[in-house]
């Protein structure tokens, strides 16, 4: 019986835990954002610290839909960056990959002459 009750007491103590890490990481990222809103409105402003915060949190709570849709928006261009990024720079290998002939190349050579020819020579 007492192994069961200890069982019991750290499945309760790993729940108040896990509930405990889920607030303070909520309440992070709301001073991580209040943070950053502070700061645009010292930039806006010229205030201090503490007045910005004061004056970011009011627009915050004032327009908490504007901002939840200007997050949204800027998530979904940082993923469409992202990606652009992303299929440009495979574009780009591929199209270097295949117009460089690799024939020509000599062991002895590495470094700074290696990229520039492998850059710079196009296939015959």
């Amino acid at each position: 019986h007492g192994e069961q009750q200890k069982q019991m007491n750290n499945k309760v103590a790993e729940f108040i835990f896990r509930i405990l890490s889920y607030i303070i990481t909520c309440f992070e990222r709301f001073i991580s954002f209040l943070n950053k809103n502070a700061y645009i409105q010292i930039a806006i402003k010229g205030s201090n610290f503490c007045v910005a915060a004061k004056d970011a949190f009011g627009i915050i709570i004032s327009n908490p839909l504007r901002f939840g849709v200007t997050a949204g928006l800027g998530e979904i261009f940082i993923f469409m960056g992202k990606l652009f990024i992303t299929c440009v720079s495979t574009v780009l290998g591929y199209f270097i990959i295949t117009t460089v002939s690799y024939t020509h190349l000599r062991a002895h050579e590495t470094g700074r002459n290696l990229v520039c020819r492998l850059l710079l020579e196009k296939k015959k």
